[in-house]
């Protein structure tokens, strides 16, 4: 459990799908000035996590 935990899910999709956000996420900060992606925003099965508090007051303000 613990292993799940710290790695995220054992289904081999999942795992395939967050191989592949990765490395898009990576190309697309190599050629966008100011990229600032992250493996989730190419995954389709997984969303964003939520931002810590102090997360978003240095983004709204």
């Amino acid at each position: 459990m613990r292993y799940r935990i710290k790695r995220g899910s054992l289904h081999p999709g999942m795992r395939m799908e967050r191989a592949a956000g990765t490395l898009a996420a990576l190309y697309a900060n190599l050629k966008v000035k100011d990229g600032d992606f992250r493996a989730e925003d190419f995954m389709l099965h997984e969303s964003r996590p939520e931002p810590t508090v102090e997360e978003a007051m240095a983004a709204w303000g």
